[in-house]
């Protein structure tokens, strides 16, 4: 593949690296990417249309209003622009970020070994 298809990407800790655009995905403001599942957290009114509080929406991108603060999102009702403050994920279990969390079972996973009992917090969705 030629270099001109490519970008120079750099990660912590890591020397920068070619990768073709495939292998990389935009990340939104916030920390937000496409296809996150959200949780709208303001009540807004638009051209009779209402986004309610709680409502589960689904990221399409960066809004064309202002690509640096807002969200475009799928709700049911309709496409809205978001303030990442106006949402959060959507995480499995029903958990938020924030909070606080007791281990089940001892696990281990790289370096990191976590016994059963011990207290967490949410901090958001899952990397793996």
């Amino acid at each position: 593949t030629s270099r001109r298809k490519r970008i120079l990407c750099k990660f912590r800790g890591i020397e920068p690296v070619d990768l073709l655009p495939w292998q990389v995905e935009h990340q939104l403001p916030g920390g937000y990417c496409v296809d996150d599942f959200v949780i709208s957290t303001v009540e807004r009114n638009e051209g009779g249309l209402t986004l309610l509080v709680g409502e589960r929406g689904t990221v399409v991108g960066a809004s064309s209003r202002n690509r640096a603060a807002l969200l475009l999102i799928e709700f049911a009702t309709a496409q809205w622009h978001v303030p990442v403050d106006g949402v959060e994920h959507q995480l499995p279990g029903d958990h938020r970020i924030g909070d606080t969390v007791r281990s089940r079972v001892t696990f281990s996973h790289s370096c990191v070994a976590v016994p059963a009992g011990a207290r967490g917090k949410v901090v958001g969705p899952s990397k793996f």
